[in-house]
């Protein structure tokens, strides 16, 4: 799930820290997902908002 998250992060043209802004967590936390280390839960996701969709499809969020 890591890599997936970091490439459509990077097709979008998002560092860790602008994406982070807009799910509201830190670019630690981020990369923590990128690199498999923590994986955002669905609570997690359901508390972004709009900007859930970024852990289906980050072409959302551009």
């Amino acid at each position: 799930m890591g890599k997936r998250i970091c490439k459509l992060r990077r097709d979008a043209h998002l560092s860790q820290k602008q994406l982070g802004e807009k799910i509201g967590k830190s670019a630690s936390t981020i990369g923590s997902y990128e690199n498999d280390t923590a994986v955002p839960t669905l609570e997690n996701a359901a508390d972004t908002g709009g900007s859930a969709s970024c852990f289906v499809g980050l072409s959302a969020v551009r």
